[in-house]
């Protein structure tokens, strides 16, 4: 039975070092983007509804446009794929300039959609890609390492946005408390215009870019899945019940990540810890993608997904008992981070093993699970106003059912390990 990937042969260091450049960009530009929408809600004068709405149809789009992006990539090639992907997000970007100026909410959104859907069609490729590009035993450590480059450019985008960004529009927070209403709406479209332009050409050069590197092509139509079913040859994704394990591990790391992330950041919003803290969080899970990815070539990603997971779970039980006015509880959470690293590139890489010519579908499948981070952190926020307890109890069941999947959902074969 095959499960080999046809391949153009080449040096696949050069190639690694391609695809670290563009996931060390797309995570620069995601969290920059984050950080610029958050600017332009005093723009659109956005109430609470309207701006939970800007973070839920980000989220959503994966949803929405991952299985289109998996046809796309399937019919056309990865490489054509992640060129497509950027260069829709590309135009998204430059549509931010017009919805700025004309204050268009509708026409912000819409540039926010295809943004999104531009970056869901780079997970559901470049994720795939990297994960078979090589030794299929080492594909969640390929993975994870490049991971890690996403990791420092999004560690790296507040350094962008609170400096360079704010230093071209002349726009800081001691000029911001002296601002009229509409002088504040002026200075703000000028702080976030020239970016989102930035940004647009940048992910149009990285198109070329991509264009231009001499990627070994991967074609997964030929390759039989494992195991068979014993009824024949397997037909539809959902045959495949390490898939849809996988699904839910991604929609649960994503929406706890996101959930503790944003609770940190609000909590530093009020003065009641520093910033450092929430820096921390992100800054150790970017130091545990690039350490997990040498130990995931001498540990089995499924014993690190278990056991990272229950980690992380017993974190944030001690998190819950530590009463709240002392600030070593939130340090204790921060580190989460660390334990949070490897999840996504090992979850992703069990998830879509022994998929042969279904790869491409599943990793739709999986990218569409990132909507956890919409939804979850909006269960969170409602347990949150009846119980904080109650509220991270859930995110540890999130960590638990983490765990689950990594010793046992992930196991799609019984006779055989793969990893």
């Amino acid at each position: 039975m095959n499960q080999s990937y046809t391949r153009e042969k080449s040096s696949y260091t050069g190639v690694l070092i391609v695809l670290a450049a563009l996931f060390f960009m797309w995570g620069l530009i995601t969290v920059l983007n984050f950080m610029l929408v958050d600017q332009l809600k005093v723009v659109f004068a956005m109430t609470p509804a309207q701006a939970l709405l800007v973070n839920f149809i980000f989220f959503a789009t994966y949803f929405v446009a991952a299985i289109p992006a998996g046809k796309i990539i399937n019919r056309y090639g990865f490489k054509n794929g992640i060129i497509s992907g950027l260069v829709v997000a590309g135009f998204g970007f430059m549509l931010f300039y017009p919805a700025s100026e004309a204050v268009s909410y509708d026409l912000f959104i819409f540039s926010l959609f295809l943004v999104a859907a531009g970056i869901t069609m780079l997970q559901v490729g470049a994720n795939a890609y990297v994960v078979m590009l090589g030794k299929k035993e080492r594909g969640a450590s390929r993975l994870t390492l490049v991971q890690a480059f996403n990791s420092l450019g999004a560690f790296l985008a507040p350094l962008f946005a609170s400096g360079l960004f704010m230093s071209i529009a002349g726009f800081t927070e001691a000029s911001r408390a002296n601002m009229s209403t509409h002088e504040l709406i002026d200075a703000t479209i000028k702080y976030v215009q020239l970016p989102y332009l930035g940004l647009g050409a940048i992910l149009f050069l990285l198109a070329l870019f991509v264009g231009f590197s001499k990627l070994p092509k991967l074609v997964t139509e030929t390759a039989e899945p494992l195991p068979k079913s014993e009824n024949g040859a397997k037909k539809f994704i959902i045959q495949f019940p390490h898939v849809i394990l996988a699904g839910l591990a991604i929609f649960a790391y994503v929406g706890a990540e996101v959930t503790i992330g944003r609770y940190l950041a609000g909590v530093a919003s009020t003065g009641m810890i520093a910033g450092s803290v929430v820096a921390l969080y992100w800054g150790l899970a970017l130091l545990g993608r690039f350490g997990g990815a040498a130990l995931l070539q001498k540990i089995s990603p499924r014993k690190l997904v278990g056991i990272n997971a229950l980690i992380a779970a017993f974190l944030v039980l001690v998190f819950i008992f530590i009463p709240k006015g002392d600030v070593i509880a939130f340090y204790i959470l921060a580190a989460v981070g660390l334990f949070n690293s490897i999840q996504f590139p090992s979850i992703f890489a069990l998830g879509i093993d022994g998929l042969g010519k279904f790869t491409e579908e599943g990793s739709s499948v999986l990218i569409m699970s990132v909507v956890g981070g919409a939804i979850i952190p909006m269960v969170w926020g409602d347990l949150y106003d009846a119980s904080l307890t109650g509220a991270f109890v859930l995110i540890i069941l999130c960590y638990i059912y983490i765990s689950y999947f990594g010793f046992k959902g992930s196991r799609y074969e019984k006779r055989t390990n793969f990893y």
